[in-house]
């Protein structure tokens, strides 16, 4: 992605420095011209990954069975990790061979408190041994 933009940012400089290089008017100047610029898009299976390496998300933006490239937290070059055999192993249990479609393939949803996590935090009752000890 940043190669397409470095070589679309220097096609237009290269076009503008063109422009003012030549010692013509601004009357003289068309703006009829045409500019085509084209790119391509690598194919690209992203796998993010929490602290404890676990599939946060999985993205996609081909059909093509490419292997997958791993970041821990964010897709940032800094942030990429190792392909292992396990985390290989679980991101086929979320996307399935053969599964070919675009976009989220997979997402981890947040982790939400129960009722039992709160009653955890509820003040406890004293029991019979406690009690004698404190009178």
């Amino acid at each position: 992605m940043k190669q397409i933009r470095s070589i679309t940012m220097l096609a237009l400089m290269l076009l503008i420095a063109s422009v003012y290089s030549d010692q013509a008017s601004a009357a003289t100047l068309s703006a009829s011209q045409q500019i085509t610029v084209t790119g391509r898009v690598p194919p690209m299976i992203n796998i993010i990954v929490d602290q404890s390496g676990q599939i946060i998300e999985i993205t996609s933006n081909t059909t093509d069975d490419v292997t997958p490239n791993v970041y821990l937290l964010s897709l940032t070059a800094g942030n990429q990790r190792a392909l292992t055999t396990p985390l290989y192993k679980e991101y086929r249990a979320h996307v399935p061979a053969g599964t070919r479609q675009y976009g989220i393939l997979y997402k981890r949803s947040p982790p939400v408190a129960t009722r039992n996590l709160a009653l955890a935090f509820m003040p406890m009752q004293f029991n019979e041994f406690s009690k004698s000890t404190l009178q």
